[in-house]
């Protein structure tokens, strides 16, 4: 499940049932990499960060986000995750630290990784 959380995009909500291969290519399809394309110029005209939250399966959203992040083409992105892509930017723990006052495209926040609320 993908929830944009912003404005007008928060009724936006594209579901997939299934976690096989096909559906991870149907969730990426171009009614949503136009979508997300749409949010991020928003954030941007509205100087705002803005949150897109990939729902589901550990292997349905590393797919979903890859496939997303390749379509829209963003340049500075860092995976917070321990099952980062080959060759992305990453860290984990409290090595997220060292991203403070930088800044970027897009943070993926792997949950399925650990997640310590305690830890902010």
């Amino acid at each position: 499940m993908i929830h944009a959380v912003t404005g007008k995009y928060r009724r936006r909500i594209i579901q997939s049932m299934q976690t096989d291969s096909r559906s991870v290519q149907t969730i990426s399809s171009q009614e949503l990499v136009d979508s997300v394309r749409a949010l991020i110029e928003d954030a941007g005209i509205r100087r705002h960060r803005q949150a897109l939250i990939l729902s589901g399966s550990r292997r349905w959203g590393d797919k979903t986000a890859q496939n997303l992040l390749d379509a829209i083409g963003l340049e500075t992105i860092h995976w917070f995750s321990d099952r980062a892509p080959e060759g992305v930017s990453s860290s984990q723990g409290a090595a997220a630290f060292r991203l403070l006052g930088t800044e970027l495209d897009a943070l993926v926040f792997d949950a399925w990784s650990g997640f310590d609320p305690d830890a902010f």
